[in-house]
């Protein structure tokens, strides 16, 4: 049988919000129509572009950060961008269908940014002028504004370092080593943190493994973290005993099983 789980994904350690990847995705809202063009930019060397259009469509004003979607959610005004290209490394996946070249959505829609683990690509969006000409940077993933969000999910149970790479401020967020029980774990809702000037809101966040944290950006912001201190749990004279747990293979449609039982636990 596959893994239902990506390995790769309990591997991520370290994050960038300029190029967001793996569990972590960068949403900008786009206020005005007009045509876009969307460098996809590695180690400063563009490998890719495609056009973004945004179309007359959702009201732009009286919306904040407070309004942005959270992690994992698709308001129908929203489109979600696979930073992947065509030109992805050794042991990098590729999409099963290129990333579409011509991109549409109305204006006052939001972009999330993403990408799949191990690919470091960040985004810049450039209005285009009357004459085809490309104008100033509209928005890079590198450098955060407000109404930005940066959001993550963290499975690895550790100590993380968080810290504005623009303004230098820091913060840290624990991800607690789960407790096994007779009730399954399942993670609790996202935790907000505002980053302000005068840094994070709260600085110090406690989650756990598969817990959302959703920076909502307010001041310019490259927000980078990383794993400093491992939690890998109790060790074996502190672990408790756990009664044998039996693993049963899924079903054919037919109805016969693909394997026999598998037993696994403590001795």
């Amino acid at each position: 049988m596959e893994p239902l789980v990506n390995r790769r994904l309990f591997e991520l350690v370290t994050f960038d919000s300029a190029t967001p990847g793996g569990h972590a995705t960068v949403v900008h809202r786009f206020r005005t129509e007009g045509q876009y063009v969307l460098s996809v930019v590695r180690e400063d060397r563009e490998v890719e572009s495609r056009s973004l259009t945004l179309l007359p469509g959702v009201q732009a004003a009286g919306a904040d950060a407070a309004a942005a979607p959270r992690a994992g959610s698709h308001p129908p005004e929203s489109v979600t961008i696979d930073l992947r290209d065509s030109q992805t490394g050794p042991g990098v996946p590729r999409p099963a269908a290129r990333p579409p070249s011509r991109i549409t959505l109305p204006a006052g829609g939001y972009a999330a940014f993403t990408a799949p683990p191990g690919v470091a690509n960040r985004a810049v969006v450039r209005r285009v002028g009357t004459a085809g000409e490309q104008q100033d940077v509209e928005f890079d993933t590198a450098e955060l504004g407000p109404e930005d969000v940066f959001a993550l999910t963290l499975l690895r149970p550790g100590t993380y370092a968080v810290r504005n790479a623009v303004s230098n401020q820091t913060g840290r967020i624990v991800v607690t080593y789960p407790v096994v029980g007779d009730v399954p774990y399942r993670p609790a809702d996202a935790v907000d943190v505002r980053v302000e000037g005068a840094g994070f809101d709260p600085a110090d966040v406690t989650v756990g493994p598969g817990q959302g944290v959703v920076f909502r950006v307010g001041t310019r912001s490259r927000i980078t973290i990383d794993l400093t201190e491992p939690d890998d749990g109790p060790g074996d004279a502190e672990r408790p005993r756990r009664p044998l747990a039996r693993w049963r293979a899924g079903s054919r449609p037919d109805g016969d099983r693909e394997g026999d039982d598998v037993a696994e636990g403590s001795p």
